[in-house]
């Protein structure tokens, strides 16, 4: 699995914003991750309608975390941005074939244990684990 180059720039973009207390601009944020001003409000959008972000218009605003970067894991940002997280398409719909055999069932076995524990690493790597460096976890 690759993730996508729109979970990239989001996970870049909420980086900065860890890193970066109280409200930045769309244009502070642009010229840091380096991204294009409409990909970036795309992507902050979704951030915010995930509740990840929140905005404010005017002199002051800009977009700044709804929680503490302890409390946003990777998944929850790539949740945003990628259309399936499944490792193989056999977990995302019913198989097209009879299950019965045992290999099938093996298979079908591992790609779950994979999936597990993706998701678990992406959901124990928070945005203070990535600004300390800290992605052993």
């Amino acid at each position: 699995m690759q993730l996508n180059q729109s979970s990239d720039y989001a996970i870049r973009c909420m980086l900065y914003l860890a890193d970066h207390h109280g409200f930045s601009s769309s244009q502070e944020i642009c010229e840091a991750v380096p991204i294009g001003r409409e990909y970036a409000h795309k992507l902050l959008r979704k951030m915010r309608d995930g509740e990840l972000v929140v905005s404010e218009v005017g002199k002051d605003g800009g977009y700044a975390l709804a929680r503490e970067p302890s409390e946003i894991s990777l998944l929850d940002i790539v949740l945003l941005t990628e259309d399936s997280m499944q490792v193989s398409r056999r977990l995302e719909c019913p198989p097209i074939r009879d299950l019965s055999s045992r290999l099938e069932q093996n298979l079908l076995r591992f790609y779950q244990v994979f999936q597990d524990k993706l998701e678990t690493a992406l959901g124990r790597i928070t945005l203070e684990n990535l600004l300390d460096g800290n992605v052993e976890e």
